[in-house]
């Protein structure tokens, strides 16, 4: 008779569900990626050149990391520790933050989104010096006058304030 528990514990274990979840993601990027990158002109080398090549890398790591997930998966115990669950929920966190991030960017604007960002990030680090922050913040300031004034890209501003 087979056991259905050791054949799930046996295939999804860490290794194998990120193998999984990054050669889903690559393959749907790859597929994706026409609409996604729009190429000028054609030729040799395109910009959709490199993201190939990257996503074609991904996805070759991901089914390695699959079958070395599905072989290695002997050692594997199957208790489950809190420091691991919590560590895995600030992952989820850290990914929220950085949605919300991405959300905000058009709407409030580079400077502010990124302070807000960066300060989400020492806050959780748990960084009580003020100079940090200042650090950052300027940094932060520079990054958006050398690519405002010298490279002549403009970063997003704000659709709030009408784009300060």
């Amino acid at each position: 008779m087979i056991n259905r528990q050791a054949i799930l514990n046996r295939i999804l274990n860490k290794e194998s569900l990120s193998g999984i979840i990054g050669s889903t993601l690559s393959l749907y990027l790859l597929i994706n990626l026409d609409k996604i990158i729009e190429i000028g002109s054609i030729t040799t080398f395109s910009s959709q050149s490199l993201p190939k090549v990257l996503l074609w890398i991904i996805l070759s790591c991901s089914l390695i990391l699959i079958l070395q997930g599905i072989i290695n998966s002997k050692h594997i115990e199957t208790t489950i520790d809190r420091a691991v669950v919590k560590k895995g929920l600030g992952y989820i966190l850290y990914c929220g933050v950085f949605y919300l991030y991405l959300i905000l960017l058009p709407i409030i604007g580079f400077m502010i989104s990124t302070c807000m960002l960066t300060s989400a990030i020492l806050i959780n680090y748990k960084q009580k010096k003020w100079l940090n922050y200042m650090i950052i913040f300027s940094i932060i300031i520079i990054i958006n006058f050398l690519f405002k004034f010298f490279l002549y890209v403009y970063l997003p501003s704000s659709t709030l304030w009408g784009g300060m």
